[in-house]
């Protein structure tokens, strides 16, 4: 039994440092998502080709929450893109904005259009995943730290493996979130397989590390906070940014 279980963790660490993909499917149209920054409601994108001057594609709106961002999958060729330019319209001002020079060559673009300076960048604010990650690591612990409460867990021991344990697995988990295509939906496949590795990781280590309590009782908590955790992050997905 014991080399069994040290054969399962030997594998779950594997998992953890070896790099996986979980954030495309082959069979992803290439794209782009742009973030806006002080958009008003009646704010639109479009893209302006130059070699087919006349034509404009309609881009996508999405909101969540406190963003606004855009998403476009393109299924034409990469050089089509030199020298596009996003056409932005709102009841404000109207304004274009060149397409970077890198976005041609890469296959899923992240940007940020600045509505008042009227500028396109490439890439995300510094701050903005520091954020995101943060809260969305509150509200797990919140969730999962309220049902180890209503297992009867009370050691002090207990509650630092606990807090050490999710520290761990919610920032591996923020790392492949952090690292998928924002306007793609592919990555919540790889979401539900990380939450089983984590499910498993978790309930490897509440097993080991606290004596508070039975074994079959941290299991079934293992289970219980996982469950919940992954029935809230998929309702809070819809909600707020990633």
């Amino acid at each position: 039994m014991t080399k069994k279980l040290s054969a399962f963790i030997l594998t779950l660490l594997l998992v953890f440092v070896l790099p996986i993909s979980v954030s495309a499917n082959s069979a992803e149209p290439p794209g782009m998502t742009i973030i806006v920054e002080g958009a008003p409601d009646d704010i639109s994108l479009s893209l302006e080709l130059t070699e087919e001057p006349e034509y404009e594609i309609r881009i996508h709106k999405a909101q969540k929450n406190w963003e606004i961002y855009f998403y476009l999958y393109y299924y034409f060729a990469p050089g089509t893109l030199d020298g596009a330019v996003i056409r932005v319209e709102s009841s404000e001002k109207s304004f274009s904005c060149p397409l970077p020079e890198d976005v041609p060559g890469r296959y899923n673009n992240l940007l940020t259009l600045d509505f008042e300076t009227q500028t396109l960048t490439l890439g995300q604010r510094w701050w903005r995943q520091p954020v995101l990650t943060a809260v969305r690591i509150t509200l797990t612990l919140l969730v999962e730290g309220l049902i180890f409460f209503a297992f009867g867990f009370r050691n002090k021991r207990s509650w630092i493996v606990f807090f050490a344990v999710n520290l761990v697995t919610q920032g591996w988990l923020n790392y492949i979130i952090n690292g998928s295509a924002f306007s793609s939906g592919y990555w919540v496949l790889g979401l539900y397989l990380a939450e089983f590795v984590i499910f498993n990781a978790e309930a490897i280590a509440f097993t080991l590390a606290t004596k508070e309590k039975k074994k079959w009782q941290c299991l079934l908590y293992a289970l219980a906070a996982n469950t919940a955790s992954l029935i809230a992050g998929h309702l809070l997905i819809r909600y707020l940014p990633i």
